[in-house]
């Protein structure tokens, strides 16, 4: 007890040793809470799967999705797993209550929950001849889909539920009145469809052949994203076209099949050529491919990933792609609506609402998002990371500095006695506060190139979650700088200028 009370007294005794100690102890502690909340949350909290230790996703190549034939064989001849299912994303439009709304979900083969460990709250899930065509109409609901959507009835099992209740098989007339009156609402300058948005998750790469050159060899095929639109999309996007013509009306099933490529595709396929007017197939060359002429080259887009360069992208007009136009699949029966507003575009949701509903009340409309949240969803991951790194190098920042000022006051006021003896050997104050800042800013100086050094040798581990700034800001490394040196200033200043009007005998004794 006798300690506690005497270290409380000095504590006491020298105020601003106490608020610099217990200011770097709370950072400390608070920085450290915050990393571990985080590693815990992010890292080492389990996955709500039985042994999710022990499941792995398999995909071809690591990124492209597994074929139906490919999987059935895997899943006859493995010998490696001890359980092997498949799952593809899924989404419907679910009617009859309330207003439409478009769902995501999965559409799962044999086994799947039961490899995951997942116990249904209510009912059951699937059995083993539900899996058969024609016997395969029945669902499990998620959890969040049952208390908002049914406000969680007890009796929904059993219940009929519509999904898909009215697909279009007559397209091309829908979206073009869509877009029409969509189009002629005030404040819209154009619309238009995409059934891919770029950054917005999701990417298709086929291989291409090109009319006059041999097939390539096995591994050396050319790739390349495929994207379906409708005319004006390019504009409507502000993708500026380069060359050639955008897609109009004329071009359906009936006309000759067109296609636009991007720059990166025109620079690597026809380096030394025009690109216009050549002929590209999705299909084997050799075998009665459909050809598709080349009409137009747009400026390189970011797809998928802002860090990484262009890939080769074609363009397919969608009134000439029969699955879009006739099939009910999920991933050929949804486009995306792309508008360009004069005004906050989110005002327009509720009119563009009312015009889809006008054509058919069963559709919905979902997935509601400006170009700015877009972004902001396609880059979360790297800006979480960014903005954690912020935080850490803002306590470390702040250590620092607090650090700095503790260490050079803490040398200044240790001066005090040689202060009393310079000013009663007659220095005069502007002396004494030249000599103290001297001392005191040679160390700090030195300090920060010794930091600046080791910051641009490091500053390598961070540069693949930037965009469009240098990992070696120039601006960040001065402004870092020019902060810590003023910390440095102001710790010499508080000190030598109490320092010096202390009364030089009062000094001559201190210790």
């Amino acid at each position: 007890m006798n300690n506690l009370k005497f270290a409380f007294r000095q504590l006491v005794k020298n105020p601003g040793f106490t608020v610099v100690a217990v200011f770097t102890l709370a950072l400390g502690i608070g920085a450290t809470t915050a990393i571990f909340s985080v590693v815990n949350g992010v890292l080492l909290r389990p996955l709500p799967y039985k042994e999710p230790h022990r499941i792995v996703t398999v995909l071809h190549g690591g990124w492209n999705p597994v074929a139906p034939a490919d999987y059935l064989d895997w899943r006859q001849q493995q010998t490696v797993f001890e359980q092997i299912a498949a799952a593809q994303y899924w989404g419907g439009t679910l009617t009859g209550r309330d207003k439409p709304e478009a769902i995501p979900g999965l559409s799962m083969g044999e086994g799947l929950l039961e490899l995951l460990g997942i116990e249904p709250m209510l009912g059951r899930t699937f059995a083993a001849d539900e899996f058969q065509p024609g016997k395969n109409q029945v669902l499990v609901l998620s959890h969040r889909l049952w208390q908002r959507r049914f406000g969680g009835e007890t009796n929904i099992i059993g219940q009929t539920v519509t999904l898909d209740g009215k697909p279009y098989t007559k397209r091309e007339g829908f979206y073009r009145t869509l877009l029409e009156r969509i189009g002629s609402l005030p404040g819209v300058q154009s619309a238009s469809a995409v059934n891919h948005l770029p950054l917005g998750g999701d990417m298709w790469t086929l291989s291409i052949g090109i009319e006059g050159r041999p097939p390539p060899l096995p591994g050396e095929s050319i790739g390349a994203g495929f994207r379906v639109c409708r005319p004006g999309y390019f504009r409507t996007m502000g993708i500026p076209l380069l060359k050639g013509r955008d897609f109009t009306q004329r071009d359906t099933l009936d006309a000759p099949g067109v296609a636009i490529i991007n720059e990166t595709l025109a620079r690597q396929q026809f380096p030394n050529e025009e690109p216009i007017g050549k002929r590209i197939a999705f299909d084997d060359p050799r075998n009665n491919p459909k050809w598709l002429t080349i009409v137009g080259v747009i400026k390189d887009v970011k797809q998928f990933d802002l860090k990484e360069p262009a890939i080769n992208e074609v363009y397919w007009p969608f009134s000439q792609q029969p699955d879009y136009l006739q099939e009910t699949a999920g991933h050929v029966a949804y486009m995306t609506i792309v508008v360009r507003t004069v005004t906050d575009p989110l005002n327009c949701v509720r009119p563009i609402e009312q015009i889809l509903h006008n054509i058919d009340q069963n559709l919905p409309v979902s997935n509601v998002a400006s170009s700015e949240q877009v972004m902001a969803n396609a880059v979360w991951q790297p800006r979480f990371n960014l903005f954690l790194i912020g935080v850490f190098a803002a306590a470390g920042l702040v250590l620092a500095a607090v650090g700095i000022y503790g260490v050079i006051s803490y040398s200044v006021s240790q001066r005090t006695h040689e202060i009393g003896i310079r000013m009663a050997l007659g220095a005069a104050r502007h002396e004494i506060l030249k000599l103290v800042i001297h001392r005191g800013m040679l160390l700090a100086v030195l300090g920060v190139a010794i930091g600046l050094g080791g910051s641009l040798l490091l500053s390598r581990l961070i540069r693949t979650q930037l965009f469009g700034v240098p990992a070696t800001d120039p601006l960040t490394f001065v402004s870092v700088s020019v902060l810590l040196l003023a910390v440095a200033l102001l710790a010499c200043l508080v000190p030598a200028r109490r320092a010096t009007k202390v009364d030089p005998m009062e000094a001559l004794r201190y210790e």
